[in-house]
Parts: structure tokens; C-alpha cells; sequence
């Protein structure tokens, strides 16, 4: 902590994504304010927040976590849990009433929709790319995916679909 001792910090470098913009939002109020005891007591209100571990749920949560897990590489329920502090259960549950499907399943939908993507963008594809791509650890999770997804080994499913390349990359946001 005494590197922090007299110096101007970013909140970007300080706060995880999901937290960001409330600090952006106390920094607006805080311009408004003159009193100095009236912003201590703001950050204070604030800090105490953070320390407290109160979860975060407002309005916009679902579709913040959506954007977050559609990202390659971000697919860790245990990360965007921590992040917006509540359990990985209760994170799972509401997302599941208010998207229809588990963050799991959302995030194996992502993953398919980016690599599905790639294959029609692109000339030539490795398989390992995609793997890479997609965010899997391996390529036998790639393939068990995709076979979930599917019932389709990858290879058989881009041999058989090439043709419905369209209807993926022209949904560019999958959630409103």
C-alpha cells in the first residue's frame, strides 16, 4: 500500500470492469460538490461499499456480465462472480431467469458464435487456432463443445454448415 502513499491514481488501475463505472459516477458527483467534508463523506460512503462486499446488482448487470463472458478468454463464471460479488450460484441463477440460459451455456454459445466467425472470415483456420480463439484450454474441450452444441464433431459440423456462415456473422450483438 505505500506505493499508493501521495499519488494520483486511475481508477482502472485500481477497480475491476464491473466497478469502474460507479467510481466514474462518484468522481461526476464529486465535481458537483464544494464542500470538502461533503466528499469525504461521499468516498467514504463509497469505500465502505466496496470494503463491505455488497454485491453489486443494478439494472444493467445482466447485460454488463453478458458482454463480459462473450469476450474471448473472459468464460470464468468463478471471475465475474468475484467481480460483481455474489456467489458463482446466485450469479448463475439470476442470469438464468433473466437470459433463459446458465452463464456456462452462454459462455460455450459465445465461444461457438466467435470461432464460427473466424472459419468464415478467414481462408484457412487451424484447429489450434480456434481453440485459441475460442478461449478453450485444449482442443478436447473445443471438441466437446462443439459436439454439445451440435452433435457435430468440429469437423463435420463446418464441412456440413459452411453455408449458414451468414446468419452468424451478420449478428453482431447477440444481446440488447
Amino acid at each position: 500500500m505505500s506505493e499508493f502513499v501521495n499519488q494520483l491514481l486511475d481508477v482502472e488501475l485500481i477497480f475491476p470492469p464491473l466497478l469502474r463505472q460507479q467510481w466514474r459516477e462518484m468522481l461526476d458527483q464529486l465535481r458537483e460538490i464544494d464542500s470538502i467534508q461533503e466528499r469525504i463523506r461521499l468516498i467514504e460512503k463509497q469505500l465502505l461499499v466496496y470494503v463491505n462486499r455488497a454485491p453489486i446488482i443494478h439494472n444493467n448487470w445482466v447485460k454488463e456480465a453478458s458482454t463480459w463472458l462473450a469476450q474471448p478468454g473472459n468464460g470464468r463464471i468463478q471471475k465475474l462472480s468475484t467481480e460483481i460479488r455474489i456467489s458463482p450460484r446466485q450469479l448463475s441463477r439470476e442470469f438464468s431467469r433473466q437470459v433463459g440460459i446458465t452463464p456456462k451455456s452462454f459462455v460455450q454459445v459465445m465461444r461457438f458464435r466467435n470461432i464460427f466467425r473466424a472459419v468464415h472470415s478467414q481462408k484457412t483456420c487451424s484447429w489450434s487456432d480456434l481453440v485459441h480463439l475460442g478461449g478453450w484450454y485444449d482442443q478436447a474441450h473445443f471438441c466437446n463443445d462443439i459436439y454439445e452444441i451440435t452433435g457435430l464433431t468440429p469437423s463435420a459440423f463446418f464441412a456440413q454448415h459452411s453455408a449458414t456462415a451468414g446468419l452468424l456473422m451478420n449478428n453482431h450483438d447477440i444481446i440488447r
